[in-house]
Formats: structure tokens, C-alpha cells, sequence
């Protein structure tokens, strides 16, 4: 992950986390972020570099954490929050417009 990458998750770890009232760590956010684009287990276990069991209790928790049940819920959820923070976030920054529309 590149420093960018690092200051992108974070940056979003502390914003969700103050939005919503619960601590995200950077991790949980990267899960989430590409859960929410519609990866599999998978293919987020590469990208974040650990296993798909890892992954699999990441979203159990994220679950827990946003109150809902499924993964479609978890995801369904945190596109609203993404969708928020893009909102709130400036529109000078090309780095944030392009991690949330990838």
C-alpha cells in the first residue's frame, strides 16, 4: 500500500468513526471500502494482504458495528456513508473524487 493509500484510509477511518460513533481502524475501512465496491472475499483478502478468514470476521464486525445483518446490509450502509463523506469532504481534492469513483 502506498503512503497515499495509507493517508487515504486513515483519513477516512477517522472521519467514518466520528460520523457514526464507532472506531473504524484503517483496515476495517479499506475492507469496507472494497466491499462496498463489490469485490469478493477473495480478492479483498489480496488487496489487503491477509486471509479470506480475516476478511470474512472484518465484515462480521463491520456488520456489528453499523447494527445490520448481511454483507449486502454492510455494503448497502457504507455506500450511504461514503457517499456523505464525499459530500462533506473539499472538491479541490483529484486523489478523494478518484478512490470513490473507482
Amino acid at each position: 500500500m502506498t503512503r497515499e493509500d495509507e493517508s487515504f484510509y486513515r483519513d477516512l477511518s477517522v472521519r467514518a468513526s466520528a460520523l457514526l460513533g464507532v472506531r473504524f481502524s484503517p483496515r476495517h475501512v479499506k475492507v469496507a471500502y472494497l466491499l462496498w465496491s463489490g469485490h469478493d472475499d477473495e480478492r479483498v483478502a489480496r488487496e489487503v494482504g491477509c486471509g479470506r478468514r480475516t476478511v470474512q470476521r472484518d465484515v462480521a464486525s463491520l456488520a456489528a458495528m453499523l447494527g445490520v445483518r448481511s454483507r449486502f446490509a454492510v455494503a448497502f450502509e457504507l455506500g450511504r456513508l461514503w457517499e456523505r463523506l464525499q459530500r462533506e469532504r473539499p472538491r479541490e481534492s483529484p486523489y478523494w473524487r478518484r478512490r470513490i469513483s473507482e
